[in-house]
């Protein structure tokens, strides 16, 4: 900013005029650094590599045995085309895409998550009437032995 106001750019076209002209110049002269091998270590992106994969938010989840998944407060289904062996109990890799979707990846397939809908709550069950419960005095508070004496027997 101190350099667009030197440079007394007051427009867009100044502005760029600027950076390309000055700013720029000093920025690679500062910064570029020549590399120490000149072997490309660049990887092809792959359907694993997916760029929505890497920009998404990842937690670790716990399979139950329903095949769902609990996220912020919900349970989420697995579908049963991604369901295999050993997947109960297990830990995976949930992601939460930018596009609002929420993903895991099973096995060699990202396979999207479904919100489960909600069970409605049962209906209670009707009051039966109890039978009245004896009296039960407290411990120490009995008499049942209050006119009893081994001493007086006759």
């Amino acid at each position: 900013m101190k350099g667009l106001r030197r440079a007394g750019a007051a427009t867009e076209e100044a502005a760029n005029e600027y950076l390309e002209r000055e700013f720029l110049k000093e920025w690679n002269e500062r910064f570029t650094v020549q590399p120490a091998s000149e072997v490309n270590a660049h990887r092809p992106m792959t359907e694993m590599l997916s760029l929505e994969s890497i920009l998404s938010h990842v937690e670790q989840r716990q399979v139950t045995n329903d095949y769902t998944v609990a996220w912020e407060g919900q349970r989420w289904q697995i579908p049963k085309a991604a369901v295999r062996p050993g997947l109960r109990r297990s830990t995976i890799r949930i992601e939460a895409r930018l596009d609002g979707t929420l993903q895991t990846r099973i096995g060699e397939h990202f396979v999207m998550l479904t919100v489960c809908e909600k069970a409605g709550k049962p209906e209670p069950a009707p009051e039966t009437k109890r039978p009245a419960r004896r009296h039960v005095p407290q411990p120490g508070k009995s008499r049942w032995m209050q006119n009893f004496s081994v001493a007086r027997q006759k």
